[in-house]
């Protein structure tokens, strides 16, 4: 994992600007040109218009402040999807173990969450840092107005900044979490977003033992943000898309006590309150294997939130538009419901008639910890989405669990499930493969478009899984870092945030060109030095992070005095292969320890 930077000041480590025909973005401030990742000398992203160049909260990345900004999904600012964790080792109740939802708080495949966004009206333009963060303290929204289509951010001062208490959500304390900014629609002044409370004290609500979530708008250009409509107890939001209606923006809100109710919800931003489009909370009966139900939340998988998939074509209607929500029976089985949204009326149906063929999800799935406490509230999510591989459909059921350690012990917390699904009968599931994960699985991150590339962040590395049509999700590569935060910009070019232990986080890059695992293995396991040279070859190969070979040159420095290779060097570049191993002569003169080491140009 090639290391771009070493961070040498506290703000974003990347930012890519959204209008994509500019040609500059940002590491840790610093211009680099977006084709390349070359230096632009003397040009820096001017975040603050008053106190300096770089002083900026979005995005912090001081190690000393670690589990509650570097991981709050403020690191990396990307035009493609980006995911964070945050990695305390309390197990306890605390904002650090909850799970930044940025990744998957968005539906719509057009408007999926970025921290780096524009929004546009007439000859108005906004370039904004918006942050969903997880983390106590001071939140930081800042933003570019006025901008013409070549204005580089490295030529203009940021406009303003709404921060502390003047967030997004219009009120702020250190239990509070900053929601995401979604929509603007045409005519409006106003942004659309979600914010989220926990604990108690907060909004005059004394008291509170719970989270809560409100839809919120702040003013646009000029932020200002008020709190408004009904307040939603246990509840989690995500953005269904603008109506084709009247372009409003809609909602799903998930109740986490049960797996049952749901609501639909527009958010009217020009006065400034919702309406209530659908209630579903019937009971679901049993049929066929599914034993329907409300399941005790209290053994197995415990009290769950749930993330519903990206919405994509209904196959069965032309047009409209569908999404599967996860539920699971009274014996702990997945039966996700299929949602269907009619497009020329906003009408949904919601579907309990899902059929599971095969081994049922318990025999994979279970044990889970749920959600803890008030303050931890959002530690635990069951996360259903879809993806495509050689023209079958899958959905895979994947558990996160914030908590340190919180599904180490046994295997039923960190599988993640997959089945396909019927090309004539999107409601029919035929179960395909299961996956156990190392350790407690905290968060994904998509790494293609595709979705057949996917990161696993786990407490103390970064796993890499690969989609094949007969093993389903394979694990291809591990970094050995806790990545705070991963995403891809617009060339699909993936960044690392890590920890190494300095008081920054440090930048790295982690493309599928660029190798995350070298091997070098020498033709024999031991060599006797008798007083003649001995010749011989070491194999090396590079690998991606889909576990595949790929050819790219590897520098290689033998460190020792006993080793050379032909030639009588120290030190050779070498090219590997796709189909196998690549041979280099290597000539053992002595007898002790010799090292070969390798490193790679980007």
């Amino acid at each position: 994992m090639p290391k771009i930077k070493d961070a040498n000041r506290n703000c974003i480590a990347v930012l890519e600007d959204p209008r994509t025909a500019l040609s500059q973005m940002y590491f840790y401030g610093d211009a680099v040109t977006k084709s390349s990742l070359s230096p632009v000398f003397g040009k820096h992203a001017h975040f603050s218009s008053t106190s300096g160049d770089y002083t900026v909260n979005h995005g912090r990345t001081d190690i000393g402040d670690f589990d509650s900004w570097v991981g709050d999904g403020r690191g990396l600012a990307l035009n493609k999807e980006t995911a964070s964790m945050n990695y305390s080792t309390d197990t306890g109740d605390v904002v650090s173990n909850n799970i930044p939802p940025g990744n998957f708080a968005s539906m719509d495949p057009a408007k999926k969450w970025s921290s780096s966004q524009l929004h546009s009206e007439g000859s108005t333009s906004m370039v904004l840092l918006n942050s969903p963060g997880v983390g106590p303290g001071v939140y930081e929204n800042r933003w570019w107005t006025n901008l013409n289509s070549s204005t580089e951010l490295s030529e203009i001062a940021i406009t303003g900044s709404s921060s502390s208490n003047t967030h997004n959500t219009g009120y702020h304390n250190s239990q509070n979490l900053p929601g995401p900014i979604y929509h603007k629609m045409a005519g409006e002044n106003y942004l659309s977003g979600v914010g989220h409370f926990y604990g108690g004290g907060i909004m005059g609500f004394n008291g509170s033992t719970y989270r809560f979530s409100q839809l919120i708008r702040a003013t646009y250009p000029n932020w200002t943000a008020t709190d408004f409509g009904t307040r939603r107890d246990y509840c989690f939001f995500q953005f269904l898309g603008p109506s084709t209606v009247d372009e409003r923006p809609l909602y799903l809100v998930t109740d986490y006590r049960d797996d049952r109710t749901h609501y639909i919800v527009r958010h009217n931003v020009d006065t400034n309150n919702e309406t209530v489009l659908h209630t579903f909370n019937s009971a679901v009966s049993s049929t066929g294997n599914n034993q329907g139900g409300d399941r005790d939340d209290t053994t197995a998988l415990d009290e769950q939130h749930k993330a519903s998939s990206t919405i994509e074509d209904d196959p069965s209607s032309s047009g409209n538009k569908a999404w599967y929500t996860p539920y699971f029976d009274t014996n702990n089985n997945y039966f996700p419901f299929y949602f269907q949204w009619n497009k020329t009326n906003d009408t949904f149906t919601r579907n309990a008639d899902v059929t599971v063929s095969g081994t049922l999800s318990s025999t994979h799935l279970s044990s889970c910890h749920g959600v803890r406490g008030t303050t931890a509230s959002f530690n635990s999510v069951m996360y259903n989405e879809r993806h495509d591989h050689n023209s079958v459909k899958y959905i895979t059921v994947f558990p996160l669990e914030g908590v340190y350690q919180g599904n180490d012990t046994g295997t039923g917390g960190r599988t993640m499930v997959t089945y396909s699904i019927s090309n004539s009968d999107p409601k029919a599931l035929t179960f395909h493969s299961a996956e156990t994960a190392d350790v407690t699985i905290k968060n994904i991150v998509f790494l293609n478009d595709s979705k057949t590339l996917l990161g696993v962040f786990h407490h103390g590395k970064f796993c890499v899984y690969s989609f094949n049509a007969t093993n389903g999700w394979e694990k291809t590569a591990t970094i050995p870092h806790s990545l705070v935060t991963v995403g891809r910009d617009a060339s699909d070019r993936i960044y690392g945030v890590a920890d190494e232990g300095g008081t920054y986080a440090t930048l790295h890059l982690i493309t599928a060109t660029v190798p995350v695992t070298v091997t070098i293995t020498p033709a024999n396991t031991t060599y006797d030095y008798s007083g003649s040279n001995i010749n011989s070859t070491v194999a090396v190969s590079a690998y991606g992070i889909g576990g595949t070979r790929i050819a790219t040159t590897v520098n290689l420095t033998i460190s020792g005095d006993t080793m050379e290779f032909t030639g009588s060097v120290k030190t050779t570049s070498v090219t590997t292969s796709t189909t196998q191993d690549t041979n280099v002569n290597i000539v053992v003169t002595g007898a002790g320890i010799s090292e070969i080491l390798a490193n790679i140009d980007i």
